[in-house]
């Protein structure tokens, strides 16, 4: 290969040689294609070429350094495109365009790099690389004015001593900038300086041996704990350097203190932060007294007057506290005494102990203030408070559990000084980190985004600039390709301290990795595998999610869509920092305008104190056009749009692929298979596709805000988006199956969601069951369906098939030469394939075996096929177009293993090929159409198990589940009585089965049943313990929890246990359900009214008056004659209504016992009470009766009345049982 130069704009020194080299191509190890044309048989050797060259620091962003070229040779016609190595442009201050040339990308500084060795990079698809060694040379410009200092420093004037006694300071200064911008100065006070009355301040052009400098000298008596001057003086200092810049900078002289003021008790509190209980031996603080001196340390001894194990004082007042403490609240005192002023206080120190745990600390929220001019003098200023007791600490605490809601709990438990990268210059910070509790830790998308949000409401309460958002190490990293940010902590404590507040944080530090942030399936359980508390089991290796909740429909028990009405959005976890980027969805929404997806700044803030970041992607809907721009090293950003395309505001579900890899960008909608074809052949694919290249060559996106789908969170303050990204319009639709990189987000759980919910509100009730055995009208799968339409459509779990997904799978196994040929009745589609196959690999043919194949019959010659098999126990997928032209892909790191289901798919359209195993583990390879011809594949045959005489050799040898082809669930055997649907178009109420377009035509070595599957009736009842049942989950047979009963996870997602059964269970009563119910009891309801009516009405007519004939003297007692009432009393006794109580008999328990054994209490009573109401020669009774009160009808008697009837017992005999009724009863019992 050659590289030449083609043209600079300075002189350049040309140095060359060609050597050996062996090197990896950028993107070695990762799948996909790669980006460039190939080298003719030029191996492993290259051409080094060094170009030196001189650029000015000042020169402006985006000037031409130089141009290069590459070439193979003058047959090739082809160019090859470049890229910076970034590991020598840490801060992307460079850009190659696709023509090769080289641009200022940022401003340069030669402070900070007086020089750049840039190696620019080309490579081609056998793994050739090219590489031109860019050297420059940054020269020096006066844009640094002078600095000035003290000497010595600090400059310190004594308090209470006499002017004449005190030392003399110098002024000094310095200049980042080269001699000849730099020295003699020239220097003068500044106009606001206001104490003149305390200080002499006089220039010395000689001074500094001829640079200039000033002379300070003290006018008068210092008091230090004066309001005026204070503690120090600040000198406006007006500089300039020999070439005309000028700045000005305070310089400070402190007044020194002395032992003058009295000491009374103070009392401090001390938050000590413990990460993970493991906190060492630390000094967490001094004892604190009120005192007004600050220097008088050295005439004070601290002692223990109150005291507990675990706490040791130094005499200086230093608290150091035993490694390992336990949590809690310390109470102890401290004597304090000033041997100089013989005076003696008391210090009541709080020692608040608490511990961070990992968890927290790896979801914590964190932000960099400004410390140095405008900002923070030190740490301590978060701490201190003002003259109501709030410190800046406090009141952000306050504000963040305003903005979270509930009853968050809020934990600063790091405060540490630090510095930050800038574009240009380092600036010193005070990191804040924090993590916030609501009954689980909440996560560091929503902290920092609602920091973001919030920056300038944040600022105000610190009374500081915010530098950054979050602490980014991938801003400004050597990694040259992926980056990652990993927060760490160690087991020591970084004490600040504000005098009666001290805060002891954990010593955390975040550095960059050099990795691509995707997710990776791990090779067993980890913590987070599993969403929304899920199950993982272990599959040795590999793992599997049992999702509780039926409606979480992810391999990882994801939430797969969400709706918002307009107005609303949620956020979720940023974009990874990758040079490669795979971003899709499906969205759906009869609105011309709308914001599907933005992840980028919250804000833009391009001072020079505050990293700024400028990169973005944004995918819109802009009157029914898909528009995507994505910004790079924030420059001007790259556009995407498809105009040609159909209005995509139609009510209906479209899918939209966004790819960047490199520097090449394809957008994609609804995969490209409705692409036009002339009648030569060549595809038109403009009305769905389109591809672009970048602006410049860097290729990751460094962005640390949320990303925010379906619309965008408002900011405070002026702060504003990018201005081409639209902000009023947000989704009024729904969007699911959110990809980036092929990790599925989970639309379920939101990091904060507002005016959207979970599932999709636009389809009416397509989806709902009206049923009790399940929610959704699919039943194990998942349901979807366009906008208002009636007819929905299913995703079927692995495992399930039938119209709603509600139908167990049976196996069959593959013998040798086994096999099942289908006949197509009705022509698929060409552009387009999906192949879903639930098997478990048998161990003949070395794991090797085809699988699924499709192709078009035309004689036994080569045709066009789509043939999926495992290659030594590696899934692998091969297209043959109509062309010739050949497409394939293979998950070559992954193995399966015998006697393990696994789910297999592929994916093929005119834009891309999809190979994934189980839903987690996947690859893609971006298809371009040759020379403008479709990739097109008929079919009218399929088979399952064998290729016939075209595609992979190999019979598959072991079982099969599920084969699915186009959305049609075929049929494994003949006798199987299933419908096969198109596209599982399921029509509620269909009034005849649709006729199967896909049917078995023959089947040869093929039997029902698997015999090396493991179920659990295989591994027997004892397989499960401890209140565990087995299941068949499609994975395999795992140990679980009963139906409805709650599951106990420990860290890594795992089952320890089973709880109590749930108390709510799922019945499938929908939102027409329900109305129907509501409908129905009005109507009840209106009858029993009805009801009710006519019988009152009845009732009415009954109950009519008596009329004056009807009235008797006998049906009438006039009551007025005394006695009247009395000669129709019922004559009673209590006896006669009791009910009896029957002997038992006794067989051999002895005689039985007469009931009762004796007279009842109350009989005696009644007899005498009857006697005396039925005596025929009593008068009227002295009785009185209250008619006219209401309830008070009763007959009332008194024990005195009873004397006036006899009752004589036998022979005179006393009654025993009234002696026990007390003294008012004698009289009654003796009586004869």
């Amino acid at each position: 290969m050659m590289l030449r130069i083609l043209s600079f704009v300075a002189a350049l020194l040309l140095l060359a040689w060609a050597q050996p080299e062996l090197s990896l191509p950028f993107n070695a190890g990762s799948s996909g294609s790669s980006r460039f044309l190939n080298f003719n048989g030029n191996g492993q050797s290259s051409i080094r070429l060094y170009v030196k060259q001189n650029l000015s620091e000042d020169v402006p962003v985006n000037t031409l350094v130089t141009s290069v070229g590459a070439s193979q040779d003058a047959s090739n016609g082809g160019k090859l495109p470049f890229r910076i190595d970034r590991t020598t442009d840490p801060k992307r201050q460079f850009s190659i365009d696709a023509n090769g040339n080289l641009y200022t990308a940022q401003p340069l500084d030669r402070e900070e790099f007086p020089s750049y060795k840039l190696g620019i990079e080309a490579y081609d698809t056998n793994g050739n690389i090219g590489r031109l060694g860019v050297e420059i040379t940054v020269t020096d410009v006066n844009d640094n004015a002078p600095v000035p200092y003290t000497v010595p420093f600090p400059c310190v004037f004594m308090e209470n001593t006499d002017p004449n006694n005190q030392p003399t300071c110098e002024i000094r200064a310095y200049d980042r900038d080269e001699r000849q911008n730099g020295p003699p100065f020239d220097m003068r006070v500044g106009a606001g300086f206001k104490y003149g009355n305390f200080l002499s301040v006089t220039f010395d052009s000689a001074g500094d041996n001829g640079n200039g400098s000033m002379t300070v000298k003290a006018l008068q008596r210092f008091d230090r704990e004066a309001e005026f001057p204070g503690k120090s003086i600040s000198i406006p200092i007006v500089i300039t350097d020999n070439g005309g810049l000028s700045s000005e900078r305070d310089v400070f002289v402190v007044i020194g203190d002395e032992n003058d003021n009295p000491m009374q008790d103070g009392r401090m509190q001390i938050m000590v932060n413990s990460y993970m209980g493991k906190l060492e031996k630390t000094m967490i603080g001094r004892v604190y007294v009120d005192d007004k001196d600050d220097w008088d340390l050295g005439d004070k001894v601290f002692v223990w007057e109150e005291s507990l194990p675990g706490f040791t004082l130094a005499p200086n007042g230093e608290i150091t506290m035993a490694a390992g403490m336990a949590t809690g609240v310390y109470e102890l005192v401290a004597k304090v005494t000033d041997k100089k002023r013989n005076e003696e206080a008391r210090g009541w120190v709080k020692v608040v102990v608490s511990s961070l745990s990992d968890n927290a600390f790896q979801n914590q929220g964190s932000f960099r203030i400004l410390k140095g001019p405008g900002g923070y003098t030190s740490a301590a200023d978060f701490l201190k408070t003002d003259a109501n007791g709030d410190s800046p600490m406090t009141k952000f605490k306050e504000a963040m559990a305003g903005f979270l809601g509930g009853t968050t709990a809020i934990n600063v438990f790091s405060i540490k000084e630090d510095q930050a990268d800038l574009q240009t210059s380092k600036t010193d910070t005070v990191d804040v980190r924090f993590s916030a509790h609501a009954g689980k830790e909440r996560n560091s998308v929503l902290l920092n985004g609602l920091v973001a949000q919030h920056k300038a409401d944040i600022e105000k309460i610190l009374g500081a600039p915010i530098v950054s958002v979050g602490i980014d190490m991938c801003k400004f990293t050597l990694c040259d390709n992926g980056c990652q940010t990993e927060n760490t902590a160690d087991y020591a404590g970084v004490v600040v301290s504000a005098n009666r507040t001290v805060v002891v944080g954990v010593n955390a530090y975040s550095k960059d990795k050099c990795v691509c942030p995707v997710f990776d399936p791990p090779p067993q359980c980890e913590a987070g595998v599993c969403y929304n508390d899920g199950v993982c089991h272990n599959t040795h290796p590999g793992f599997f999610c049992e999702c509780r909740n039926n409606q979480l429909k992810g391999f990882r028990c994801q939430g797969t869509t969400r709706s918002f009405d307009g107005q609303g959005y949620a956020w979720f976890k940023p974009m990874p920092a990758c040079t490669s980027l795979n971003i899709t969805f499906q969205f759906m929404t009869k609105e011309p305008n709308a914001m599907l997806l933005f992840n980028g700044p919250m804000g833009r803030n391009s001072s020079g104190q505050n990293v700024d970041y400028g990169d973005f992607v944004s995918i819109q809907l802009i009157a029914g056009v898909l528009v995507a721009d994505l910004n790079f090293n924030g420059r001007t950003p790259t556009r995407l749009d498809i105009p040609k395309s159909p209005k995509l505001n139609d009510g209906k579900w479209h899918s939209v692929y966004l790819t960047q890899t490199g520097r090449s960008l394809d957008l994609v909608i609804d995969n490209c298979v409705d692409q036009k074809e002339d009648q030569s052949g060549t595809a038109d694919d403009s009305m769905c596709r389109r591809r672009d290249r970048t602006l410049d060559d860097d290729e990751r996106l460094n962005i640390v805000a949320p990303l925010q789908i379906g619309g965008l969170a408002p900011l405070s303050g002026q702060a504003e988006y990018p201005g081409n990204v639209m902000i009023g319009n947000g989704l009024k639709g729904c969007m699911r199956n959110l990809y980036v990189n092929h990790d599925q987000y989970d639309l379920a759980t939101p990091a904060i969601a507002v005016k959207s919910k979970e599932g999709c509100g636009y389809w009416g009730t397509a989806c709902d069951s009206n049923s009790l055995d399940s929610l959704n009208y699919c039943v194990h799968g998942d349901c979807f369906a366009d906008a208002d339409a009636k007819i929905p459509k299913c995703v079927c779990d692995p495992g399930f098939g039938g119209d709603r997904c509600d139908r167990p799978i049976e196996w069959i196994e593959f013998g040798a030469g086994g096999s099942i040929t289908y006949d197509v009745s009705v022509a698929l589609m060409k552009q387009a394939s999906e192949v879903g196959i639930l098997l478990i690999p048998g161990k003949a043919n070395a794991g090797s075996g085809q699988l699924g194949f499709g192709s078009v019959t035309n004689g036994g010659s080569v045709a066009p096929y789509v043939s999926t098999f495992i290659e030594q126990y590696a899934p692998k997928a091969e297209v043959n177009y109509d062309n010739g032209i050949r497409s394939h892909i293979g998950l070559n790191q992954l193995r399966l293993h015998d006697n393990t289901s696994y789910w297999y798919q592929f994916n093929r359209n005119p834009a891309r090929l999809t190979l994934g195993v189980d839903g987690v583990y996947q690859t893609t390879e971006i298809l371009t159409p040759y020379h403008g011809q479709g990739l097109n594949v008929p079919i009218n045959e399929i088979r399952l198990g064998s290729s016939g005489n075209n595609g992979f050799s190999h019979d598959f040898r072991g079982c099969v589940g599920t084969f699915r082809w186009d959305h049609n669930n075929l049929k494994l055997t003949k006798e199987q009585n299933r419908d096969v649907r198109a596209g599982q178009r399921h029509l509620r109420a269909a009034a005849t089965p649709e006729p199967e377009i896909i049917s078995i035509k023959d089947s040869i070595g093929v039997q029902e049943g698997c015999s090396i599957r493991t179920t659990c009736a295989k591994l027997g009842s004892s397989f499960c313990a401890g209140g565990f049942i087995c299941e068949d989950f499609w994975k395999g047979p795992f140990c679980t929890c009963p139906e409805g009963a709650k599951t106990i996870l420990e860290e890594k997602g795992t089952l320890v246990g089973c709880g109590e059964m749930l108390a709510v269970s799922t019945m499938g009563v929908t939102t027409a359900t329900i109305g129907v119910v509501l409908a129905s009891l009005l109507a009840l309801l209106l009858l029993i009214l009805i009801l009710i009516i006519v019988s009152m009405r009845s009732t009415k007519q009954i109950a009519q008056d008596i009329r004056p004939e009807d009235l008797k003297n006998e049906n009438l007692k006039h009551y007025s004659m005394e006695g009247g009432g009395e000669s129709g009393n019922n004559r009673h006794n209590i006896s006669g209504l009791r009910k009896p109580v029957m002997p038992m008999e006794s067989g051999d328990l002895g005689p039985a016992k007469i009931f009762p054994a004796s007279r009842p209490v109350d009989d005696r009573l009644n007899s005498r009470i009857n006697d005396l109401e039925t005596d025929p020669n009593t008068g009227p009774y002295d009785e009185l009766r209250m008619y006219n009160t209401e309830g008070d009808n009763v007959s009332r008697l008194t024990l005195d009345s009873l004397e006036s009837a006899s009752d004589e017992t036998p022979n005179g005999a006393v009654d025993q049982d009234s002696e026990r009724w007390g003294p008012r009863f004698n009289d009654y019992g003796n009586r004869e």
